[in-house]
């Protein structure tokens, strides 16, 4: 049997394009779905010999065209931002979990931010390999107030110096922002650039 871990959010283009104002405007717009992820036995074991006619796509239950398809084999830089405030202290023993089966299955090169919050972000592991990562991770203790947004400003900061190209940043939290410096304004401008 098959198994499929997604490995990054879906990222949506929508591309206007527009030619010479003296001529008729042409206007086309695309909507492309880009979806990563990994293929794995039942020993964990990576599977790799796939074509394009080896998977099906829906949405709504809507079968879709898979219009590129393509292997790549190629490291992940991620920063896991993760909310250490008192909320999430119930949640942490699952959070801990669930990350040390990701880094299990991930690709050997992928290098891993560990930016924690809870009053302040701090980067506890900077591009570190997955062993330092989960180490990092055992010594987090939740307590005191959420400052969200100065986490996630702090790991996108982060991923500026990963040496992988592909970047992602995941986000743990209850959502409950009571103590940023930072707005979403900003993290929205500094998403931009």
């Amino acid at each position: 049997m098959k198994t499929m871990k997604l490995s990054s959010p879906l990222l949506i283009l929508l591309l206007c394009w527009v030619v010479n104002a003296q001529e008729p405007v042409l206007r086309s717009r695309t909507s492309v779905v880009n979806l990563e992820f990994s293929v794995v036995d039942q020993k964990g074991q990576y599977l790799t010999n796939f074509t394009r006619d080896d998977f099906k796509l829906y949405e709504n239950k809507v079968g879709q065209t898979i219009s590129y398809f393509r292997l790549l084999d190629e490291p992940v830089g991620y920063s896991f931002v993760i909310d250490a405030s008192g909320s999430m202290q119930g949640d942490f023993p699952a959070l801990k979990r669930a990350l040390a089966s990701f880094v299990q299955f991930a690709h050997r090169d992928d290098t891993y931010n560990l930016v924690v919050f809870n009053s302040a972000p701090e980067v506890m592991a900077p591009n570190s390999d997955g062993s330092q990562f989960l180490n990092h991770l055992a010594f987090i203790k939740p307590a005191k107030m959420s400052a969200v947004w100065d986490g996630v400003w702090t790991g996108i900061e982060a991923l500026k110096n990963s040496p992988c190209r592909r970047k992602v940043l995941v986000l743990f939290s209850d959502g409950m922002d009571n103590s940023s410096r930072i707005g979403f304004g900003k993290i929205r401008s500094l998403l931009k650039e």
